[in-house]
């Protein structure tokens, strides 16, 4: 109740979101936990709640939607972090995305890889799985840059990625390509950021032992000296295999805990010498 973090969030929250009017502040409180305890998840929301009331009397009004203020409980092991809320529906809902695909990437997870990758202007920058096009439209948004490249080995993939693509964000290439055969040139491309198949939704295991080592040694050929490569996996021994299958490539940093579509999955930076 009497954290003076809160006030410190709240000031930029203010910054981010001007309160129209003089009415009470609507918030709502919202519990996640990736564990069990003995009591309830929104015995937590409760309880923040609660204190909520205590602070502010009659000033906040709890609502169940179009909330001003989230605050968000993350409930450990042994300990909770409340967190608030700085950005709109836009953070996770993107404008863009008209069509999507069976285990499609989430744009936050798409710009955080982009952004691993080095953004700089001069980039020529790949998407050999581009899905639905996101990482490769993440990317067209994050900065400036001199070409993407957006490939897949699915039709449905390509028509989808050119729809969300909906001629915006040029110069940008669009191909039918398998991931292992690519059309482009020994050492051309600056970044290749993709998320890889899991197994799950998408491909085998067996499918991916073969997958894995071809498509790193094909990333491997057209990349520059230097340059990046950044890749969403779910199997990390298998992707170090493929990584040491070839002659140039090293795994700098991994990223672990992070969950899609409720799968443990790993982000990969690489760098060939």
């Amino acid at each position: 109740i009497t954290n003076k973090r809160l006030e410190r969030g709240l000031y930029f929250h203010k910054l981010i979101h001007p309160k129209q009017g003089k009415h009470k502040t609507k918030y709502r409180a919202i519990s996640q936990s990736q564990a069990k305890f003995s009591y309830r998840r929104v015995d937590a929301q409760l309880a923040v709640e609660k204190g909520i009331n205590i602070r502010y009397q009659q000033k906040w009004q709890r609502v169940d939607d179009h909330a001003e203020v989230e605050l968000w409980i993350h409930l450990e092991k042994r300990s909770a972090h409340v967190g608030l809320r700085l950005s709109d529906k836009n953070m996770r809902h993107r404008m863009y995305k008209k069509d999507h695909l069976k285990a499609s990437l989430r744009p936050t997870i798409a710009y955080c890889m982009a952004w691993l990758s080095e953004i700089d202007p001069d980039d020529v920058f790949l998407d050999p799985f581009c899905g639905a096009g996101t990482i490769i439209i993440e990317r067209a948004q994050a900065g400036a840059y001199t070409q993407l490249y957006a490939s897949d080995i699915s039709d449905e993939a390509i028509t989808n990625t050119q729809n969300n693509l909906n001629g915006r964000y040029q110069p940008v290439t669009v191909r039918l390509e398998d991931a292992t055969k690519l059309s482009h040139q020994t050492s051309t491309i600056h970044k290749i950021v993709s998320n890889l198949p899991f197994g799950k939704q998408i491909s085998t295991e067996e499918q991916l032992k073969d997958l894995y080592p071809k498509a790193l040694k094909e990333m491997e050929r057209i990349l520059t000296n230097n340059g990046k490569i950044v890749l969403l996996i779910h199997d990390l021994n298998l992707l170090r295999n493929a990584v040491n299958s070839t002659n140039t490539l090293t795994c700098d940093t991994i990223y672990s805990d992070i969950k899609v579509l409720g799968e443990s999955a790993h982000i990969a930076v690489i760098t060939k010498k």
